[in-house]
């Protein structure tokens, strides 16, 4: 901190420094929230947050390999190199409905289909066969279900993408998630 001070002397700007930000014993930084992340403890981040953990921003277009597996994906661009997320996540899609849309995520590279390293979020929302291209959506994160992995062709990506996808709605039956439930007749 004091170079920082010092350099604000030298080319002439302020620095303030503001006092530590507590939530009980747990100081809530920046850094905090990140391990929060790491660890999968999305109630921790959002405590620290004081809101959810969301990733935001216009979906775009993507090759249509979700959709041709059966899995079309609404796909927000990544711009920087190091996210603290990677995996395969149950999440909620805020900005398409009223509520909360219930979905299975990925985020990080593609390593099946794609060995450019390009870093993408794809998100399967659970029973929605609505058109959202260009249109800013909000990705909660709720629990990690894996890591990312290479598999070995498209048919066993398919059957991996399956397994979330039953393992998305069973997280949202067991909590009896009111706001779960399947919404192609209610939009």
């Amino acid at each position: 901190m004091s170079s920082l001070v010092d350099a604000g002397q030298r080319f002439g700007f302020q620095v303030e420094v503001l006092p530590t930000v507590r939530d009980g014993a747990t100081r809530v930084s920046s850094s905090a929230v990140r391990t929060a992340l790491r660890e999968g403890d999305f109630g921790k981040a959002a405590e620290l947050l004081n809101k959810p953990y969301l990733i935001s921003g216009h979906v775009i277009h993507g090759n249509k390999r979700g959709r041709v597996l059966g899995f079309p994906t609404a796909n927000l661009r990544i711009r920087f190199a190091n996210p603290v997320l990677s995996g395969i996540f149950v999440t909620r899609v805020h900005g398409l409905a009223e509520y909360p849309l219930p979905a299975v995520s990925c985020i990080g590279t593609r390593p099946t289909v794609d060995d450019s390293n390009r870093i993408l979020l794809e998100t399967h929302i659970l029973d929605y066969d609505r058109n959202c291209y260009g249109k800013l959506i909000h990705v909660e994160f709720l629990q990690k279900l894996r890591d990312n992995q290479k598999f070995p062709d498209l048919p066993a990506l398919g059957k991996a993408i399956e397994r979330d996808v039953a393992d998305t709605r069973a997280f949202f039956n067991e909590r009896n998630d009111i706001r779960y439930s399947p919404c192609k007749d209610r939009i």
